[in-house]
């Protein structure tokens, strides 16, 4: 009985975060780098001037045909604090889970370069997480 009302629930929830994000609402928990959520609405992006000039940066060099440790590297030798850096010198929220480390890294500039955000293109809900127990009760039947 409690599993068919967690599955129930689960899927509710769900059903909530696609509608908000085919009507274009952000559903994420952090805002991506180069923007902050609004104040008034939680749901909406707004363009963070700092690091907003950081990502262009980021894109014009890739552009200039820099490799992607180059990169990092000229980001790091001129003192630009990387994302986690940034969001804890302005007291912004940030994952634990990211590393603690304060220097750029090549995923970090691949996930900005790879990102449709950047694009102005707000793309959601690209991977799921089964429950376990629901994918546990389907191979029961």
């Amino acid at each position: 009985m409690n599993d068919q009302y967690y599955h129930q629930t689960s899927k509710k929830i769900w059903h909530v975060f696609d509608y908000k994000g085919r009507n274009g609402q952000y559903i994420g928990s952090f805002a991506p780098y180069g923007y902050i959520k609004d104040p008034k609405d939680k749901h909406q992006l707004i363009v963070d001037p700092e690091t907003a000039e950081i990502v262009k940066k980021i894109c014009e060099l890739c552009l200039q045909g820099m490799a992607k440790l180059q990169i990092v590297m000229y980001l790091n030798d001129h003192g630009i604090p990387s994302l986690t850096a940034y969001r804890k010198l302005k007291s912004l929220p940030y994952s634990p889970t990211i590393s603690d480390a304060p220097m750029w890294r090549n995923k970090i500039i691949t996930d900005i370069l790879l990102d449709p955000i950047y694009t102005e293109d707000l793309v959601q809900g690209r991977s799921r997480v089964k429950s376990y127990t629901f994918c546990s009760q389907s191979s029961i039947k």
